[in-house]
C-alpha cells in the first residue's frame, strides 16, 4: 500500500456574513474528509458556490481578508 502523503479529517470553512447588518456566518466546508496516497491525484469539482474553491486554501493554511475561521485538519 503507498504512503499517505496527505490526510484531512472533518475540515470545516466559515465565511462573515455579507450582510452588514447579520453577524451570522455562511459554512462553505463542513466537515470533509479525504486521503492522497503517493503517486495519487486528488482533484474537487462540484457546482459553483458549493466550497470546492476554498478547500485547497483551507488545507494549505491560507487566510485572506474574507477568512473567518478554519477548523480541522
Amino acid at each position: 500500500m503507498s504512503e499517505t502523503v496527505l490526510e484531512v479529517r472533518n475540515l470545516r470553512f466559515e465565511f462573515q456574513s455579507a450582510d452588514a447588518n447579520a453577524s451570522a456566518t455562511v459554512k462553505a466546508v463542513d466537515g470533509i474528509s479525504f486521503k492522497v496516497r503517493r503517486g495519487q491525484t486528488l482533484r474537487t469539482v462540484g457546482e459553483s458556490g458549493v466550497g470546492e474553491g476554498v478547500t485547497s486554501p483551507a488545507v494549505r493554511g491560507c487566510r485572506s481578508v474574507w477568512y473567518t475561521e478554519s477548523r480541522g485538519g
